[in-house]
């Protein structure tokens, strides 16, 4: 397929990762460095130490943040979904240093994070408000899903403001693509997680799947017409409304978020298969993509909500 129009491709320069590997108390200890945010070149940093990660094999891991700069509390949703995937494939097991768990650090235990981590099965507490809590929801389960959707999401103090029918277009949108997730990207879960950033009035939503990525069924189901064969081709053909569902409508989801972006100058970013798609209105009137290492995640999404 042609280069699709309305998508500018930028070069970017990534930092490369170097994880501090040392044994402490009978555990590898891995030291995170420098920033992670919701951007393709945090996706592809944190991408890649976990690829290093993956060369270990049978031992305890603990996760040092004395070093680490900063990191969008929303992320915690794509680090579970690498934890997952390390501790099925690689027999590892996985700690936080929570001496880590200090100053801005402190939103993972806010969020949940550190809980789900050490599995202390406690309820996060966030007095302040500013985060959405972190959720591994099976695709069994779809009343969770909209739970989680309506109450931990949409009922964020965030959002307080926006009309009732424009959350329930935001619902549905949601619902939509949490239900293609288990027939597209054939996986059985998913991992959500957000943050509220009241100074520059800012809320990051983020929904992973370990599954298959976009590629595969897309290129599968548009041979003989459009014959998609790239990742960058792939999203642009699911943002538009493409759909593989042969027995029911579907496909609108990821476009009905894109028009909310559109009309609210919000932001959505969505990465699968080494590919990161980002539409901004506030950085180009085009949509920009980037190659970045995909590790573990089948496709991850992220909505950023701006408020004037």
């Amino acid at each position: 397929m042609g280069k699709q129009k309305g998508i500018e491709s930028i070069q970017m320069e990534y930092l490369p990762v170097q994880p501090k590997h040392t044994n402490k108390n009978d555990n590898r200890v891995i030291g995170f460095q420098g920033d992670y945010r919701t951007d393709a070149g945090g996706f592809h940093r944190l991408n890649t130490l976990f690829a290093s990660i993956s060369k270990i094999h049978d031992e305890k891991i603990l996760f040092d943040w004395k070093q680490l700069g900063y990191m969008d509390a929303n992320l915690s949703a794509l680090l579970l979904c690498l934890i997952q995937k390390l501790t099925k494939n690689n027999n590892l097991s996985f700690l936080l240093d929570e001496q880590s768990l200090v100053g801005g650090h402190n939103v993972f235990s806010r969020n949940g994070f550190a809980d789900l981590v050490h599995n202390t099965g406690c309820l996060p507490l966030d007095e302040r408000e500013s985060t959405i809590t972190v959720k591994k929801i099976f695709t069994s389960d779809a009343d969770a899903f909209v739970n989680y959707i309506d109450e931990k999401f949409l009922g964020h103090r965030a959002l307080a403001n926006i009309q009732s029918e424009v959350k329930n277009r935001i619902a549905d949108s949601y619902n939509e693509v949490f239900g293609n997730v288990e027939i597209h990207a054939e996986t059985d879960h998913v991992f959500v997680c957000g943050q509220y950033f009241p100074t520059f009035r800012e809320l990051k939503f983020t929904l992973v799947d370990s599954g298959c990525g976009f590629l595969s069924k897309i290129s599968t189901h548009t041979a003989g017409s459009s014959n998609i064969t790239s990742i960058r081709s792939a999203i642009e053909w699911a943002i538009q409304g493409g759909s593989t569902k042969t027995q029911a409508a579907g496909g609108s989801g990821l476009r009905r978020i894109l028009s909310y972006c559109i009309e609210k100058k919000g932001s959505i970013h969505i990465s699968s298969d080494g590919g990161y798609w980002i539409y901004d209105p506030l950085r180009s009137n085009k949509p920009l993509f980037h190659s970045v290492t995909n590790f573990g995640a089948g496709t991850t999404i992220n909505l950023i909500f701006r408020f004037t």
